[in-house]
């Protein structure tokens, strides 16, 4: 008996240490879909106002998929028949959780030399309507993404295949800080 002990102890002290190991998976960042997710409302419904444009399309296109991945069902103003956007500039006071992005602008800054220094800045201004204790609260806030590459001018392709590229982050980076913002505040 004296000498089974140890074996066993070989095998099962192993077995408690891996264990106790993975216990700490979720602090170290690694969320489980039951335990990552948020509850943002009573009603897990947002709509989507944007313009019919092509810039407005790509961030439209962004958003649902950044906010479909926070368990909202997204509506958008153009298929909704309820709502259509406004013409003017104004925002127009909605009955549900909304976000409106408007001015959708790229600017361009250009350091030239051998290696030109390319940055390019994305503005919106957003405005969230969410439901918080029993009221409408609006927000509005302008958001600003830019990033910043360098382009060999002496190259033999005299393409800028990264300002694509970039255009395409800049989008995706809108919709991730618009959805967690929309998050922050409907919580």
């Amino acid at each position: 008996m004296k000498k089974v002990r140890p074996i066993i102890y070989s095998f099962v002290l192993p077995v408690l240490l891996g264990s106790l190991s993975a216990c700490g998976f979720q602090l170290r960042g690694y969320q489980s879909n039951q335990q990552g997710t948020t509850q943002l409302s009573a009603k897990n419904e947002v709509l989507l106002v944007l313009k019919d444009t092509q810039k407005a399309n790509i961030v439209r296109q962004s958003l649902q998929k950044e906010l479909s991945a926070l368990g909202l069902t997204v509506r958008n103003s153009n298929e909704d028949a309820s709502y259509q956007v406004p013409q003017s500039s104004q925002t127009a006071v909605l009955t549900a959780n909304s976000i409106a992005v408007n001015g959708i602008n790229f600017r361009k800054y250009e350091l030239v030399g051998v290696l030109k220094e390319v940055r390019i800045v994305m503005t919106a201004n957003v405005t969230y309507q969410v439901w918080k204790d029993g009221s409408l609260k609006q927000h509005k806030q302008p958001m600003q993404i830019e990033h910043s590459y360098q382009y060999n001018q002496a190259s033999v392709s005299i393409d800028d295949k990264q300002n694509q590229q970039i255009k395409r982050w800049l989008y995706a980076s809108l919709a991730k800080q618009v959805a967690e913002q929309y998050t922050a505040l409907s919580q």
